[in-house]
């Protein structure tokens, strides 16, 4: 294992023990205990952070949102099940049955700060 290897999946982690713990420790979770979750951008690092955060119990991804059609399927997947699919972020965020949306860092930069308002507009958690 290389070091970038081993900082993203520590980082992983990190971020699957902090979605757990702050949804059980706020009590917002959703009323059948599971943590429904978007993630913008599942590209090969996102789905890498998926692979992590479903083995959370209780979690579970319900939209994948990207503009490159191929990585839809990939993700799918790692979820084990037909996750609806959004080829923009405000379609993802519009969906009610999402608990938080990830987005992934690899997005650029000029886009990340529009997604992160944007999500936290709905009144969502969001992380990265």
């Amino acid at each position: 294992m290389n070091r970038r290897q081993f900082i993203g999946r520590a980082a992983a982690t990190l971020g699957a023990s902090l979605i757990s713990s702050s949804f059980s420790d706020a009590g917002t979770a959703s009323l059948n205990d599971q943590i429904h979750l978007g993630i913008i951008g599942p590209g090969s690092r996102g789905q890498q952070l998926m692979r992590t955060i479903m083995r959370v119990p209780g979690v579970r991804f319900t939209g994948l949102c990207d503009i490159y059609e191929p990585r839809f399927a990939a993700a799918r997947k790692i979820t084990g099940e037909q996750t609806p699919v959004y080829h923009s972020h405000e379609e993802l965020l519009a969906a009610k049955d999402i608990d938080a949306v990830i987005r992934f860092p690899c997005i650029p930069s000029t886009s990340s700060r529009r997604l992160k308002v944007a999500a936290m507009s709905t009144a969502r958690r969001a992380w990265r």
